[in-house]
């Protein structure tokens, strides 16, 4: 069982009143499941062996859960040295994150392009030589600092083709006005940044966004 970061075992009282912690639950007993046989459910699953998600993901975290899941020993996997197109995400957003690790698998994987991607980390500047940025869309994307800061300094620089990619259902495409978008970001920008703010999210959605759900196949696929 995989455990995630936030997860917390049911208390006492919760089994009391199951049935107000677990909303709808009495929709089971058309299955022939009881509340009673969730509870031992419930108390079953916390004596099967737990595999803690980490609170971060990158190249080494994917690596040991990958490692934990399937017994096995994989070689340590390396972030590509010199990329030439960079993938961006909230990295607050573990959803995405994991999205543009799977974004950046299937572009090392395809006999159709040739890039080197990488995928940008919390703290990483923005390496030079780069022609194309992939933007992985989230809600909320915008008010992250850290994406904030590179979509800043790239539209502040001879910026390279900026591809949104909508990875969240509940992700809105802004419009005019752009400031709305970018209203409430975190961190501590200079007026002249957070001018130029605006102005960088409304050049990226001048491209068609693409939409890549990992949990869809279909979507995998194209």
């Amino acid at each position: 069982m995989v455990r995630w970061p936030n997860f917390a075992d049911p208390t006492a009282m919760m089994y009391e009143k199951l049935e107000f912690a677990i909303p709808g639950i009495e929709a089971l007993t058309a299955y022939s499941i009881s509340i009673d046989e969730v509870c031992k459910t419930l108390r079953w699953l916390r004596t099967l062996e737990c595999i803690a998600f980490p609170h971060s993901l990158n190249l080494e975290s994917i690596g040991r859960v990958c490692d934990a899941l399937t017994g096995t020993v994989r070689p340590c996997l390396e972030r590509t040295a010199r990329p030439d197109c960079i993938i961006l995400v909230d990295p607050a957003n573990q959803e995405a994150v994991a999205t543009a690790h799977v974004l950046f698998e299937l572009l090392k994987l395809s006999n159709q392009v040739r890039m080197s991607p990488s995928v940008l980390e919390a703290g990483d500047d923005i390496p030079s030589n780069i022609s194309k940025a992939l933007l992985v869309c989230s809600a909320g994307c915008f008010h992250s600092e850290a994406l904030a800061s590179w979509l800043i300094r790239l539209f502040s620089a001879p910026q390279p083709a900026i591809l949104p990619i909508i990875a969240d259902p509940d992700f809105v495409v802004p419009v005019v006005p752009f400031e709305n978008a970018v209203a409430g970001v975190a961190g501590s920008f200079t007026d002249a940044e957070m001018a130029s703010y605006p102005q960088a999210v409304e050049s990226i959605f001048q491209e068609i966004a693409s939409v890549l759900a990992p949990q869809s196949y279909s979507s995998t696929q194209e």
